[in-house]
């Protein structure tokens, strides 16, 4: 009777002994994980790194990319365990691979565009102001602004905008939102309606 009940008790010191380490597995998953997007939240909020996707997004789909697929990320290994009847801690690492390709999507995504807008051309120039900031150094390398009549600048880079200025001495441009209360903007002087000089300037 006692040698019959040896393994039995055996097999449920194994089973529990499993799902602690399943418990276990789900609470540094979640913990971890939460720490990541939390910190990526805090990123992309206080525009600490140049997301260049946030500025060529809809706001809902910021809202998908950013906020609402990280938490399903959150949960996956708990999805994937109860829909496929997995044990938990293979649910993990196939959510692991999961959030690697996420962020790879992302980040390739964010490289691309930064690429791609590195390149200054009239019509990006007026279409994606927030963006302008990745276009000054080629807009410098093409055109020498220092010497062009007002007209030309003009004709080059548009009417400063509703965040601009145009005065009889400055053309005043907005080029990117620093945070909340900061902005950049991109200053073109003129003597006698030719430029003098152009240079980047953060306001309040």
């Amino acid at each position: 009777m006692t040698t019959s009940d040896t393994p039995h008790t055996g097999s449920t010191s194994n089973a529990n002994t499993l799902k602690i380490r399943e418990i276990y597995c789900g609470i540094i998953w979640f913990l971890f994980l939460s720490a990541i997007f939390c910190f990526n939240f805090i990123i992309v909020y206080f525009n600490l790194f140049d997301y260049i996707i946030i500025n060529n997004t809809s706001s809902i789909l910021s809202l998908l990319i950013f906020i609402l697929f990280p938490v399903i990320l959150l949960f996956s290994p708990f999805f994937i365990s109860l829909v496929w009847k997995k044990p938990l801690s293979k649910s993990v690492s196939i959510s692991v691979i999961i959030v690697v390709l996420y962020f790879i999507v992302i980040l390739g995504l964010n490289v691309y565009l930064i690429i791609y807008f590195q390149t200054f051309t009239k019509n990006k120039w007026a279409q994606f102001p927030d963006n302008r900031f990745l276009m000054i150094e080629n807009l410098e390398s093409q055109y020498t602004l220092t010497g062009m009549s007002k007209e030309e600048v003009l004709s080059l880079l548009g009417e400063p905008g509703i965040l601009g200025r145009k005065t009889t001495k400055e053309l005043e441009y907005f080029i990117k939102s620093k945070s909340s209360l900061e902005y950049e903007v991109y200053i073109v002087a003129f003597q006698d309606n030719i430029a003098t000089k152009h240079w980047r300037e953060t306001h309040d």
